[in-house]
């Protein structure tokens, strides 16, 4: 689980107990986007994506039976597709689009 507290200076989400402070992002073709700084505090599902690639997706899905309709897809950014070609953010929304997540968070990790 997930809690979500946008109340604080900086917006964070914590997960596995750790905070993870986020910035909202921008639609590049310039229409509207949902902001995740409208979500209510509280306590929400995720999963994790891995990168993204059909591999981690394929895990994803056995590690969740039931589905993820309605969770928080985690997705680190970068990577390489299962082809070993870099994968771009798009490549990686159209993977997940027939999960049914709520929505894909873009991780960066250091």
């Amino acid at each position: 689980m997930a809690s979500v507290d946008n109340a604080e200076g900086m917006p964070y989400f914590t997960a596995a107990g750790l905070r993870i402070a986020y910035q909202e992002g921008a639609n590049a073709s310039g229409g509207d986007m949902a902001s995740f700084g409208d979500i209510e505090s509280g306590t929400y599902r995720y999963v994790d994506a891995g990168e993204g690639k059909a591999a981690d997706i394929a895990a994803m899905t056995e590690a969740n039976p039931d589905g993820i309709e309605g969770a928080f897809a985690l997705v680190r950014r970068g990577g390489t597709s299962d082809a070993g070609k870099p994968m771009t953010r798009g490549q990686k929304v159209k993977a997940l689009a027939p999960c049914c997540a709520a929505s894909q968070l873009d991780l960066t990790t250091t």
